[in-house]
């Protein structure tokens, strides 16, 4: 939490620096570019982010797993970023100058990779449980990198945003190997099929059902270009920014009960409760505060921002309870095996917010908002009405009580089925 608070507050900074010092159209450009590189880098993961947390506490070949994924993720990452770069003249004309541009297509290359094994790093220190170095690294390091490029790379236009973005990326990534050889005793060991058939089952579980995830808040503001223009991009980019400020309780609540129960599956009875109660305190809390103060917090990046976007902000702000559903759902899904169900989730999520954002985006802003609030409440209510059956169906229940031998003995008949 300590992590995402950092990072929103830095990030914050960031924008208000961009959106003073670069018009909307290329703020709407910029943004899309690092849209684009953040779905690259969910889809390079192929789950292997979500293994690592869920079997590195009990490997006997750590190592060789953390440098196979590694190198899967880095070589998966350049390839997507490649083919993006193929496709992007025919959808987004507007993005076709970083195709065109031997040196911009270059970074671009290289900055799918680095956010895809900034993601993964990140997963290591988290099932390492030495979340600190995330504090560190993606919190302090990468924020204050990002916030004092934009004004070195304006001649850029556009591209000097993703390029603060992108070099935040290649730098985080280099210090979190060096801190994980140093805190972890991390080796690159290189050993042929590392990871386990049933553990490839499971990423390619969590890898799906992450993409799902990950897809809605990543399409939408390229949607959003195709349909509003650039503009308004920048302005819905810019609300979601602020939002996912108080998302990020819920991601963090989330990682951290999956971590926990991972390593110690006894704890689950209290995790889950305890995330619950957690996770309902903060959030209505972050949404009273983030409505009242959203007219002055978009005034700080000027007045148009506040006249466009501040409608969808407050919808995404009231949005935080269906996100904080969602996300609280998906991980009690993942920790105790309910992998087919989490696919499912992710399923009705991305139908529902891209088919609501394409039928009535054309109306405004504010239908984008609204698209993602309802895509998220259904798969949320989808996902926690699958865990109750679930405990009525193994006279479990799995939020307040039950023994550590029927949470395994649930998890296991999960991943059979």
């Amino acid at each position: 939490m300590a992590s995402s608070a950092t990072m929103a507050l830095l990030g914050f900074f960031f924008w208000i620096v961009v959106a003073r010092n670069f018009s909307p159209e290329q703020v709407g450009v910029g943004t899309s570019l690092i849209s684009a590189i953040s779905l690259i880098a969910y889809l390079s993961l192929l789950g292997l982010n979500g293994t690592l947390v869920r079997f590195m506490a009990t490997s006997r070949a750590r190592d060789a797993q953390i440098t196979e994924s590694l190198v899967v993720v880095g070589v998966v990452g350049i390839v997507i970023s490649l083919v993006y770069l193929m496709v992007v003249p025919l959808y987004a004309p507007s993005l076709a100058f970083v195709a065109d541009n031997p040196l911009y297509a270059s970074v671009f290359l290289l900055a799918g990779a680095a956010a895809a094994l900034n993601l993964l790093t990140d997963a290591v220190f988290i099932g390492a449980r030495k979340p600190e170095y995330n504090l560190l690294l993606d919190g302090l390091v990468q924020g204050l990198v990002k916030l004092v490029l934009p004004i070195g790379l304006l001649g850029l236009g556009a591209y000097g945003i993703f390029g603060s973005v992108a070099t935040g990326y290649v730098v985080v990534v280099v210090l979190s190997l060096l801190c994980m050889r140093r805190s972890l005793g991390f080796r690159f060991t290189f050993q042929r099929s590392a990871i386990t058939k049933s553990q490839f089952t499971y990423s390619i579980s969590t890898y799906v059902s992450s993409g799902l995830a990950v897809l809605p808040m990543l399409l939408l503001p390229l949607i959003t270009l195709h349909t509003l223009g650039e503009s308004h991009t920048a302005y819905f980019a810019l609300a979601f920014q602020i939002a996912l400020t108080l998302y990020g309780v819920s991601y963090a609540v989330g990682e951290a009960m999956f971590a926990e129960g991972a390593f110690d599956e006894s704890k689950l009875p209290s995790l889950l409760k305890r995330s619950a109660l957690l996770l309902t305190a903060v959030q209505l809390c972050g949404v009273v505060v983030l409505i009242v103060s959203a007219p002055l917090v978009l005034t700080l990046f000027g007045a148009q921002y506040r006249e466009h976007a501040l409608d969808v902000l407050v919808v995404l702000a009231v949005g935080a309870v269906a996100v904080a559903l969602h996300t609280w759902a998906d991980f009690v899904l993942k920790v105790v095996g309910l992998m087919r169900n989490l696919v499912i989730s992710g399923v009705m999520c991305v139908t529902v917010t891209i088919g609501l954002a394409l039928l009535f985006g054309s109306r405004g802003l504010t239908w984008f908002g609204w698209a993602w609030v309802i895509g998220n409440l259904v798969a949320g209510l989808y996902g926690g009405f699958v865990v109750i059956m679930r405990q009525r169906r193994a006279g479990q229940d799995l939020a307040l009580t039950g023994s550590p031998d029927a949470y395994r003995g649930q998890t296991e008949t999960a991943d059979a089925d």
